[in-house]
């Protein structure tokens, strides 16, 4: 695991369909923006990083590397002009990448919100075919909580039961206005009487 300086320019940055929490988070991003600014030198860690299969072009430059962890700090590094960032090079597929970064963002620094996180997993598991089973320990996660990720609705709750035949029955979660109108009435009712 060894760091190496790689060129911010041979970086692949993914666009919203390629990137675990669809979209860049500009406050943070300003906030990078300004420890780098205040600091000498990179004051952050070092990317995570592959070598891809054949060069993409984008922008009008080959990009070699996709970024796995680290698209914040390499926008950051784009923008304060750092021709180079200090990276960790890994050695994978686009499948095992795709697990990577989820994995990797799910433990660290600002969380992949819960909507984004279940698209990537049904993503992984619908489009890419893996098993569920397997993205689970590789996710360190029970296979359950992967299997309500890629539930098509994501881990969000229903409001709904499935009773044993497995139909789905709706729960109830908060009282009514008139339970609620009964209850005081009769509890205005019960004190009035002592």
């Amino acid at each position: 695991m060894a760091i190496t300086d790689v060129k911010v320019s041979q970086l692949l940055i993914p666009n919203r369909k390629e990137y675990v929490r669809g979209a860049v988070n500009k406050p943070n991003l300003a906030r990078l923006r300004e420890t780098a600014d205040a600091t000498k030198g990179w004051p952050f860690p070092a990317i995570v990083i592959r070598k891809l299969d054949k060069p993409i072009k984008r922008q009008g430059k080959e990009r070699l590397y996709q970024i796995i962890d680290g698209v914040h700090r390499s926008l950051v590094a784009l923008a304060t002009k750092h021709p180079t960032i200090p990276a960790v090079i890994e050695r994978m597929d686009a499948l095992d990448a795709e697990v990577e970064q989820l994995k990797l963002n799910l433990i660290h620094g600002l969380l992949v919100d819960k909507h984004h996180r279940d698209a990537w997993v049904r993503r992984i598991i619908i489009e890419r075919k893996m098993k569920k089973e397997k993205l689970a320990a590789l996710l360190h996660l029970s296979v359950r909580s992967v299997q309500r990720m890629a539930r098509p609705g994501g881990s969000e709750q229903t409001g709904e039961r499935a009773a044993k035949d497995r139909k789905p029955r709706p729960t109830k979660t908060e009282p009514t206005r008139a339970e609620i109108k009964t209850a005081i009435e009769s509890a205005k009712w019960s004190v009035a009487s002592w």
